[in-house]
This record gives C-alpha cells, sequence and structure tokens, in this order.
C-alpha cells in the first residue's frame, strides 16, 4: 500500500504546497487552451461522416428543388422625373406642389405602385384574360408541390374551372392587383432624377410589355393630372374674375362719392401751402412775443416813475433817449442853477426870482405832462402787440386744426386710392391669365419621360440556381457542425480517449482502451483466452503491461477493479486482465469476486453454481480449497474465488478484521490478487476496499458513462485513499462513435418521446 508514502510526502510547509499549486495551474493555463481547441477539432472529426451526409442530402434536395422552380424574368424601363414649371399666378400654392423636395420624389414613387395605376394597366393590357388567372390555382405562383413534385400525390386531370359565384369577379381582379403590386418593382437611381420601373414574370414579353405599359401609365396619368388642375384652375380663375371686376367698380365710385362730398381738387397743394403758413406764422409769433415782452417790461418802468429823479428817467432805456424829455430837463436845470445863483444876491420877492420861480413850475409841469405822455403811448404799444400776438395765436390753431382735417381726409383718400389700386392690379393680372389660357390652350407637357424603354430580357433574374445550392450545401454544413456540438453538450459521456486526455479533471492516467466485442460471437469473460479477437487481446496485454510497469521496484500485489455506476464491463475486464496476468510465467494469480449484490464471474466463465465462496470463509471459516475454483488451460493456471452467498451485512463482513486477515493470508500465497468489486456510485463496497487494496484500476463505458460519473467516481476514491492506478476504457468502437448526427438526434427524441 502507499499510504505511508502519501502521507511523508503531504508532510511539507504549507508555503511549499502553496507555491507548488500555483506553478501548477500556471503550466495548466496553456495546457487548457489549447485542449479546448483539440476538443472542438474531434468532435468534427468525429462526426464529419454524418454532417458530410447530412450535407450532401440537403444539398441533393436543394438541387431537386431549384430544378423545378420556374425561371423568372424581369425587365425594366427607367424613367426622368424632372421638376415642374407652374403656370398659375399667386394662386399657384393651390394646385402646384415643389417638385424638388424629397417628399415629392416619394409621391411620385407611390404614385407608380398605386392601386389606381395598376388598374389602368391591367384593364389596357386585358390582364385578367390571362388563362393563369382564370383557374383555381396559380402556375406562376411557387409551392412546395410544385418544387417537389414527387412529394405530392398526382391529381387527375380536370378541365379549367369557371367559377360562376357572385362576387367571384371582384375576387380574380383583386388576385390580379395583388399579383401586379407584388411583381412590380421602383428603384430610384441614388443622387439623381431617374428611376427604374420593373415587372417580373415568368413570361418575358409580359413583364417586358407590363414594365413599359406601367411607365407609360405613369407619364399619361401626371398629364391628366395636369390637365385636370389646369382646368380646374381656369374655371377657379374666371368665377373670380367676375367678382373681381365688381369689387373695382365699386372702390373707384367710393373714392369718387368721398372726392366730391369734400369738395377736393388738390389735397396735396392745399396741404401743402397750409403747412408753410403755419411756418411763416410761428417765426413771426415769436418775433411779437419778443415785442410783446419789451413793451411791457417799459410799460410797467415808466409806470412806476412818480417824480423827475433824473437818475430814475435815464435808468428807462427809451425815456432816457428822449429828446423833448432831455430838453426839459435841460432847461430845468439852467432855470434851477439861475435860481440858486440869483438866490445868493436877490431875494425871494424879487421879480427875477419869481420869474425864475415861474420857469422852475412851468418846466416840471411839462416834463410831468410829457412823462404821462409817455406812459400812454408805452401802454398802447404793448397793447396792440399783445393783440398781434393774440391773433397770430389764433391762425396758428386754426391753420392746425385744417392741418388735421386735411391730414384725416387724405388718409382716407389713400386708402380708397389703394383699394382701387389692389383690385385693379388684381383685375390686371387675373385677365392677362384668362387671355393667355384663352390664347395657348394650356398646353401642358409631362414631368416625366422616358430615358430606356424596358428591352426583352434575355436571362432569368431568379432563381439564382448556383446561389441556392451553394447556400444549401453551406448551411446545411454549418448547420451539421452546429447539431454535432448541440450533441455533443447533450451527450456527455466518454466516446474517446480525448475525452479522458484532454478532462482537466480527469487526473487518472489511461492504461488501455478496449475494443467493443460482439457478444454474439465471442463470450466476453474468455476473449482473451480464446483469443478469437486481436485487437481485443492485444489491448488487454496492453493493459497488463502497464499495470506491471507501473512499479518496477515494488509491483502491485492486489489490485482492485471496479467502476463508476455499474454495466461498464468491470467484471469483463477483471476476468480477461486474470487471464492475462495468469500467462506470466512462475506467477501465480487469484480472481477474487467482492461483489456480493450483483455476481457474474461464475457465469461469466461457467463455473458450477455453488452457495459457497468468499462470504462462507469470512462468516463460517470455510478453508480455501473448499471454496476456491482452480481453472487449468494450456498457458496457465487461474484461480478464482467467487462471492458465494449474498449475507444481510455486506459492509460489516467487508470492513471486519475477518477479511484483513483474510486477504493478507491470501497475499502469502499468490503474486497478484485481482479483486472484482460493485461500482463506486452504487454503494461503498470500493470505498472500504480502497485502502485494503496497492491499486485501483478504473473502468469506463464508451459512450455511456459520463464524465462527471467518472469525475465523481474518482473523487471518491481518492478521498477513501485510495490509489488509482489508471482508467480503462471499455467498450471503445470508432464505428459506433462516428454514428450518423440525425441518426442520433431522432434515437435521443424517441427515447425522450
Amino acid at each position: 500500500m502507499n499510504t505511508p508514502d502519501r502521507r511523508a510526502s503531504d508532510d511539507r510547509r504549507p508555503s511549499d504546497l502553496q507555491t507548488d499549486r500555483r506553478d501548477r495551474r500556471a503550466s495548466e493555463q496553456p495546457r487548457e487552451e489549447s485542449s479546448d481547441l483539440l476538443v472542438y477539432w474531434n468532435v468534427v472529426r468525429r462526426y464529419w461522416l454524418g454532417i458530410l451526409s447530412f450535407s450532401s442530402a440537403i444539398t441533393l434536395i436543394a438541387l431537386v428543388v431549384v430544378l423545378k422552380m420556374i425561371p423568372i424574368y424581369q425587365a425594366e424601363a427607367s424613367l426622368m422625373i424632372e421638376t415642374r414649371e407652374a403656370k398659375i399666378v399667386s394662386v399657384q400654392n393651390l394646385y402646384s406642389e415643389d417638385t424638388n423636395s424629397h417628399e415629392y420624389m416619394q409621391s411620385q414613387f407611390e404614385i407608380l405602385k398605386s392601386r389606381e395605376l395598376a388598374e389602368r394597366v391591367i384593364q389596357s393590357l386585358h390582364l385578367t384574360e390571362l388563362p393563369r388567372f382564370r383557374q383555381k390555382s396559380d402556375p406562376g405562383r411557387f409551392g412546395w408541390r410544385k418544387w417537389l413534385p414527387f412529394l405530392s400525390p398526382v391529381p387527375a386531370p380536370q378541365p379549367p374551372a369557371v367559377n360562376n359565384e357572385p362576387g367571384s369577379s371582384e375576387k380574380a381582379g383583386e388576385q390580379v392587383i395583388q399579383w401586379f403590386q407584388d411583381s412590380l418593382s421602383v428603384n430610384p437611381v441614388r443622387n439623381s432624377l431617374i428611376v427604374k420601373v420593373g415587372f417580373e414574370d415568368r413570361d418575358p414579353n409580359l413583364a417586358m410589355r407590363i414594365a413599359n405599359a406601367s411607365a407609360e401609365a405613369f407619364i399619361e396619368g401626371d398629364l391628366n393630372s395636369k390637365l385636370a388642375q389646369a382646368q380646374k384652375a381656369s374655371e377657379w380663375l374666371s368665377s373670380r374674375f367676375d367678382g373681381l371686376k365688381e369689387q373695382l367698380t365699386q372702390s373707384e365710385q367710393r373714392l369718387q362719392s368721398f372726392l366730391e362730398s369734400e369738395h377736393l381738387i388738390d389735397l396735396e397743394g392745399v396741404y401743402t401751402l397750409t403747412s408753410k403758413e403755419v411756418v411763416a406764422m410761428t417765426e413771426k409769433l415769436v418775433q411779437v412775443r419778443q415785442q410783446r415782452a419789451e413793451a411791457e417790461n417799459f410799460y410797467r418802468q415808466v409806470a412806476s416813475i412818480s417824480n423827475l429823479s433824473g437818475e430814475r428817467i435815464e435808468s428807462i432805456p427809451d425815456v432816457g433817449g428822449d429828446v423833448v424829455l432831455n430838453d426839459l430837463k435841460r432847461k430845468l436845470m439852467e432855470v434851477q442853477t439861475q435860481y440858486s445863483e440869483f438866490s445868493k444876491q436877490l431875494g425871494a420877492s424879487h421879480p427875477k426870482m419869481q420869474s425864475l420861480a415861474a420857469q422852475n413850475a412851468s418846466l416840471t409841469d411839462a416834463i410831468q405832462q410829457h412823462l404821462s405822455a409817455l406812459k400812454s403811448r408805452m401802454k398802447n404799444q404793448y397793447e396792440i402787440v399783445a393783440a398781434n400776438e393774440q391773433a397770430l395765436e389764433s391762425a396758428i390753431r386754426e391753420n392746425k386744426e385744417e392741418i388735421q382735417s386735411i391730414s384725416r381726409k387724405q388718409a382716407q383718400l389713400k386708402e380708397l386710392q389703394r383699394e382701387v389700386t389692389s383690385n385693379q392690379q388684381l383685375y390686371d393680372m387675373f385677365l392677362t391669365r384668362i387671355k393667355e389660357t384663352r390664347e395657348t390652350g394650356e398646353l401642358q407637357t409631362a414631368n416625366s419621360h422616358f430615358i430606356d424603354r424596358a428591352e426583352l430580357p434575355r436571362r432569368p433574374v431568379k432563381p439564382k440556381k448556383t446561389q441556392l445550392i451553394v447556400f444549401a450545401f453551406l448551411g446545411s454544413l454549418i448547420f451539421g457542425v452546429i447539431s454535432a456540438f448541440l450533441l455533443e453538450n447533450l451527450d456527455t459521456s466518454i466516446k474517446g480517449t480525448e475525452g479522458l486526455l484532454l478532462e482537466p479533471r480527469m487526473t487518472a492516467a489511461l492504461l488501455a482502451t478496449l475494443p467493443l466485442l460482439d457478444s454474439e460471437r465471442f463470450k466476453p469473460g474468455l476473449a482473451y483466452l480464446e483469443n478469437k479477437q486481436p485487437s481485443f487481446c492485444e489491448s488487454v496485454r496492453t493493459l497488463r503491461t502497464r499495470i506491471l510497469l507501473a512499479r518496477l521496484d515494488n509491483p502491485y500485489k492486489v489490485i482492485m477493479v471496479t467502476s463508476p455506476v455499474g454495466g461498464e464491463g468491470k467484471t469483463t475486464v477483471a476476468i480477461n486482465l486474470a487471464f492475462a496476468m495468469s500467462r506470466i510465467k512462475n506467477q501465480s494469480v487469484l480472481l477474487l469476486e467482492a461483489d456480493m449484490r450483483e455476481p457474474g464471474i461464475a457465469e461469466f466463465l461457467g463455473l458450477p453454481k455453488r452457495k459457497i465462496g468468499l462470504s462462507n470463509m469470512l462468516v463460517d471459516s470455510l478453508p480455501l480449497d473448499e471454496v476456491l475454483f482452480r481453472l487449468r488451460y494450456e498457458s496457465g493456471i487461474l484461480d478464482v474465488l467467487t462471492s458465494g452467498s449474498t449475507p444481510p451485512d455486506i459492509l460489516e463482513i467487508l470492513d471486519s478484521e475477518r477479511f484483513s486477515e483474510v486477504l493478507q493470508e491470501l497475499k502469502t500465497l499468490y503474486d497478484v490478487i485481482l479483486i472484482d468489486v460493485p461500482a463506486v456510485q452504487r454503494v461503498s463496497d470500493a470505498l472500504i476496499l480502497s485502502h485494503e487494496v496497492d491499486a485501483i484500476v478504473y473502468v469506463v463505458k464508451a459512450g455511456v458513462t459520463s464524465l462527471k460519473a467518472a469525475r465523481e467516481g474518482i473523487t471518491r476514491l481518492r478521498r477513501a485513499q485510495g490509489t488509482i492506478c489508471g482508467v480503462v476504457l471499455n467498450q471503445f468502437s470508432e464505428k459506433k462513435t462516428r454514428m450518423s448526427i440525425l441518426a442520433r438526434i431522432w434515437a435521443r427524441l424517441k427515447a425522450g418521446g
């Protein structure tokens, strides 16, 4: 046993263990990437025959279908859709559209595909009279019965059906229109005003006729639309012209009545003259106001003088400069001077003095009278200037009122004149348009014309037979590959050696691959002994050699053979391996059957059915000679110890000290002991015996055992401290692995159904 060695190898520091794990993960990463690619390649290689068969079958069906398809021809006519020149005046927006806009071009495309155009073309070419539309079934349409006539029953010959039901003609017309619209194509040429009008049909001549007829119907429809618009515009112009004439007459009458009622001849001249008068009178009013202010000031100054004080009189400019007043003042000064001089010499009663006093009084009265006259004169001047100011202000107010009145009349006059002018212009414009329409007859030209008429097509546009066949082949090939990967993912069983070698978590080595045996021709238990299938015998010898070479210094003595879930052929492997081991010279071999629940070695080897065996040796302490079978054959001797009777407590017996003692006793008698135990996932017998044996041979069945079950079994054995020598892939068949994908899917569906 290797358990002490494992424990000794684990007596390392945690840091060393972590370093080893990191190194192991780093070395496994590139191996996992390359393994993934190899897994994909192996899947394709394993299913290549089914994939290719499926692809070939689909391609052949596609070829038959394509050859049965009716060829379809396409004829195309090229049209130029140009801009439109409108011939209606300001009201043209009622009928014309912007022909340079994208919306206009899109509208023309929709007109080409419209139902109205289709009906006109159908009616002009009498398409409803075509034989294909007078029958119940349309042979021009594709259908699976037409493509695959060998899959549909052969109908009996029947005369063309005539449908006389009510509404049948309308229904047939709808079918023709639908067929027409489905077959018609309108394709604008990018960055141009050219559009391609095409039609597809099995009859190339009919396709050409319909393509040209559709383009002609479009041009004719455009002309008819223009003519209808022109007629409607002409009618509208005529009806509108009478109303415009009446409006013009009424506006002229209103203008004339206004001129007569207001007595207006030259309103503009009157307005200009009055405006100039107001300006002149305003300037004069400014001067008069200045004069009135000066006169008022002089009058108030003179009226405030109450004596003959020279200073106050001279302070008034106009009074101080008065000649008469100055002369009286001078004379008065002279008399007063003489009176002062003579008063020193003469007395007051002197005649001279009295004469001077009389002169003084006379001059003083004269001055006062003159000042009074000056006051009166100043007052008169002030009153005259004030009256002139008031008269000018009154005249200016009257002129302003007159100007405002003229402005109101002028505004009314201009409004009436504008109305007359507008009505006159509109009247003249409509009159001119009506005359042009009558003279030219509204000659219309189409916005669209032919660039190229449709010609008779020489080659069909569909079906594209080569492309369809290539597409069918590639599509079926891709579908086959996808189905292979899908089937591979759904089927988790181990199908070949690559499933074991490339699985990262299947850490056990592959010992050998045993080919599938024909159970009807060979006995599985005696296959190696009979040597009728050399490949099987060679695989068993390879298994024996690898087990022996696993430990040359300390060969395995007790070897346990088990499997994951049962039915993998572990008993067959154990029997044939025992025969191979027994052929080695001077080596004694014992085949021990520890599967007490479903024993099978006696049946495989054709031994007598006895009720005694290993269980009786353990429980009843029977001697080995009574329970042992010894098989002698020409190349060697093989001892067989069957399971015996089935005890109620198998686990307790296998885990007992008695079993260990018996095993130790057997190890002294035999060089190699092969133990056949139950499957790991079914019972715990293999886990209990795993620490009693030196090595474990793990058997999996190709195409049956899943990787998950195999991994779980190995994990459980390792947890039980069992030493797994390696894995044997049993019942491997290359032919069975390459079974058709469709057959595998069908079998899986039947099993699931």
